[in-house]
């Protein structure tokens, strides 16, 4: 247990030398993705005055009126995942007691959420929503309807965990029955996942070679996003805590259980994180020691790929960019901490 806990106070030792005295996180031109994570992480950490200190800055200076989070610094690569990052926010947020943050945030969540339960991942699509009327149906359906428009198992699980902590039961429940539909139309569950669906229509598998990593999780290939399961298997896991209802926990299995179909580097790779995170929920829910080994394999993993500073690359020291290091570090102090009770 001790070299688990040992390397989410490095991590967050690294984390925390990049705070400014007023509070932020340098450097600031990287925008929402060196920090979304870190009032999760800090507070994971025990870190409770840099997780304060960041969301005061947070709510004074990147906090809108709409519940959004702009402020004078772009997004970057994390625009096309927009409510991901958003989500992330409002539950660290909530956890650390900032309801002005997260009640906010999660409304603006609401305000972009299909009546299928997907969220708006398209910053341009979101803005239109926003500058309208926020949530105002007929705006929110002209953007459902753009052609380019899919949902990602990411973006719309890391919402409806935001939907749960601030009480949102219906809105988790619309995300659920997507998730339903996503896992039954799957054409061939033995050969990979298409996690994307295409509003009012189904599974969205029009998509180039080149990009099919993005879009689907093929068993026999390696490095997959295969935290796109595990992120599924925890929002699932945590609606069947909050609504008593057994059928959301096989559905959280169903997910988890096709891991193992996947590559070797199932469990050893940075996307492999969310999946020991699934584990560690399904074993505490479970008491099945199969999420267990999972779980530990994982964090094993975590542990070992651990760079001697403290922090953790989403690739390499080489190839990370600065923003993506922290993102994963962050991440990595969350996940981490939530596996300990069962590893």
């Amino acid at each position: 247990m001790s070299e688990y806990k040992e390397a989410i106070s490095k991590a967050a030792d690294w984390m925390a030398n990049h705070q400014k005295e007023d509070g932020s996180i340098s450097p600031l031109e990287a925008g929402i993705g060196s920090y979304y994570k870190l009032p999760m992480a800090f507070i994971s950490a025990g870190r409770i005055e840099s997780a304060w200190k960041l969301l005061t800055w947070i709510r004074d200076n990147i906090l809108d009126a709409n519940g959004d989070f702009t402020g004078p610094y772009e997004r970057g690569i994390y625009e096309g995942v927009y409510p991901y990052a958003n989500a992330w926010l409002a539950v660290g947020a909530h956890v650390n007691g900032f309801f002005d943050i997260s009640i906010p945030a999660v409304n603006f969540l609401l305000g972009i959420q299909s009546s299928e339960g997907g969220f708006l991942t398209d910053k341009a699509l979101i803005g239109e929503v926003a500058k309208g009327s926020h949530g105002d149906g007929d705006s929110v359906y002209k953007a459902f309807n753009k052609p380019e428009i899919t949902f990602d198992i990411m973006c719309t699980a890391m919402a409806g965990i935001a939907c749960l902590y601030t009480g949102n039961l219906d809105s988790a429940l619309k995300t659920a029955s997507l998730f339903e539909k996503m896992y039954s139309e799957q054409p061939d569950l033995n050969r990979g996942f298409y996690f994307h669906y295409k509003p009012g229509e189904g599974l969205f598998k029009t998509f180039s070679e080149d990009m099919s990593a993005a879009y689907y999780l093929d068993f026999k290939k390696e490095k997959q996003f295969y935290f796109e399961l595990g992120i599924a298997a925890v929002f699932l896991t945590k609606l069947a805590q909050f609504s008593g209802r057994d059928n959301y926990l096989k559905l959280a299995e169903d997910y988890l259980q096709l891991i193992k179909k996947a590559a070797p580097d199932k469990y050893s790779t940075p996307q492999s994180g969310k999946i020991g995170w699934a584990a560690s929920y399904l074993f505490n829910v479970t008491e099945k020691e199969e999420y267990r080994n999972m779980a530990r394999e994982v964090a094993d993993y975590l542990v070992a790929a651990q760079d001697p500073s403290g922090c953790w690359y989403n690739v390499s020291k080489e190839k990370d960019l600065k923003v993506t290091t922290m993102d994963v570090t962050s991440e990595f102090i969350v996940l981490l901490h939530e596996m300990l009770p069962s590893l």
